[in-house]
């Protein structure tokens, strides 16, 4: 897959970077997760028919080639940060995709701009509403920063059977060179911001949900009461592997994508 490149500004002074490919009339935006690049989805993308589609997938702030330098990764901030690079991009409306963290914001998108988000596929995805962890764990986990091995373990306990070994170590590489101050910030908000009761009250758009059987962050009984129970309408689906969906169950993935895109195109025709 070749893929173009762009830079989007947002209002608090950062510089996104994305990669696009596809030169379809539906456009897709990929959101990743805690210590992902625009390169977490690219075993998936190698997958994924392009026919008809537009794709995109952005370096968050922080992460990867963006930039760090406002501090600001609420929930809603990084949000706006997804219609920023739609911005850039020219893609008006689009399907949302988020893994993980990412899956917590692209949530909030249709809040902020419900009639830009044409659909939500949330993958091995956190809560609205806030998570209970200790202060503690979240500083120890965020003090991996810099550590590959740290990283590494890390990587190992999220998934549940063996994938390429070029793309576990490319993770933990980007991971590892992420500061400590977006690796803290970003688990604090993805825990601790509650935009649960708003996702009640709102239109959503039509969302799938992928998780994991083994997923040992966000188990079924989670994503079924906090995630599925919440979102009107939406629907789920469960694969066998753990957190690293993108990565365990590419095939899997690109599948449902596709069938989703697939179905909301019948549906507006």
């Amino acid at each position: 897959m070749e893929f173009s490149y762009g830079k989007a500004q947002t209002s608090d002074g950062e510089t996104l970077v994305y990669k696009t490919a596809g030169d379809g009339p539906v456009n897709v935006i990929f959101m990743g997760g805690w210590g992902c690049t625009k390169d977490y989805y690219d075993e998936t993308l190698a997958l994924l028919s392009l026919e008809g589609l537009r794709i995109l997938i952005f370096d968050l702030r922080g992460q990867g080639e963006s930039s760090e330098r406002s501090g600001n990764y609420t929930s809603e901030r990084q949000a706006q940060d997804v219609l920023d690079v739609a911005d850039a991009a020219g893609m008006e409306t689009f399907v949302a995709i988020g893994q993980s963290m990412g899956a917590k914001y692209v949530q909030h998108v249709p809040i902020l701009a419900p009639k830009r988000v044409s659909g939500l596929i949330l993958v091995a995805g956190c809560p609205a509403g806030a998570i209970d962890i200790a202060d503690s764990e979240i500083a120890e986990i965020a003090g991996y920063a810099g550590s590959r091995d740290a990283m590494r373990e890390t990587h190992h306990a999220m998934i549940t059977q063996p994938i390429p070994h070029a793309t576990s170590e490319l993770w933990i590489k980007q991971a590892a060179e992420i500061s400590h101050t977006v690796l803290f910030q970003t688990l604090n908000h993805c825990f601790r911001d509650d935009f649960e009761q708003a996702v009640i009250a709102a239109t959503m758009p039509p969302t799938l949900i992928v998780g994991a059987i083994h997923d040992k962050f966000f188990p079924v009984e989670m994503m079924q009461t906090r995630v599925t129970q919440i979102i009107s309408g939406a629907r789920e689906v469960y694969l066998d592997c753990g957190h690293e969906i993108p990565s365990e169950r590419p095939s899997e993935l690109a599948i449902a994508i596709e069938s989703f895109v697939a179905g909301q195109a019948i549906a507006t025709a």
